[in-house]
């Protein structure tokens, strides 16, 4: 079984280790950082593939600045414009986003 929280979260809303760990479980930390620029781009490049650079580094570059980093945050958009039709694959095969997201 896999817990998962986010540093700052409320006491009640957080894994009791102590009680965890009396009941026979091995915990171990992961701490996740904000992704950075070039990390998201390569996200970009696997989620959207065929794309081309115009794409990945325009995209990259807003889904950076709206999320801050936050892989789930940054994932979560991704797949939203995407089920959206903002980013869509069009018929050649490539890769078409609604440029005008900066808003």
């Amino acid at each position: 079984v896999f817990g998962g929280q986010r540093d700052g979260e409320p006491a009640e809303h957080r894994l009791d280790a102590a009680e965890a760990r009396t009941e026979g479980a091995t915990l171990g930390d992961i701490h996740l950082g904000p992704l950075s620029l070039e990390q998201t781009r390569q996200l970009v490049a696997d989620a959207f593939p065929g794309a081309g650079d115009e794409l990945v580094v325009g995209l990259s570059s807003l889904v950076q600045d709206k999320t801050r980093g936050n892989p789930f945050f940054l994932l979560q958009l991704l797949r939203t414009l995407q089920q959206d039709g903002l980013v869509e694959r069009v018929p050649e095969g490539d890769w078409r986003w609604a440029g005008a997201l900066e808003g």
